[in-house]
């Protein structure tokens, strides 16, 4: 995790995500990439909004392009 915004009751995050594709990945189309064994990270933003200390509602945007290149 790199940040962390607060706003009222919307939390905010920028983080980035690593891992090595160790196991097939199905596309939004239904097929499966084969697993690479390739290493890889991508930026992520996460918004959650909190109501009574708990995560209510929750967002996650990363760009899907740098995943599959």
């Amino acid at each position: 995790m790199h940040s962390a915004y607060v706003d009222g009751n919307t939390v905010t995050l920028e983080l980035t995500w690593e891992g090595t594709h160790t196991g097939p990945m199905r596309r939004p189309d239904g097929q499966e990439l084969p697993s690479t064994g390739r290493r890889g990270t991508v930026k992520a933003c996460e918004v959650m909004e909190i109501e009574d200390g708990r995560i209510t509602a929750t967002r996650h945007y990363f760009d899907l392009m740098t995943i599959l290149q």
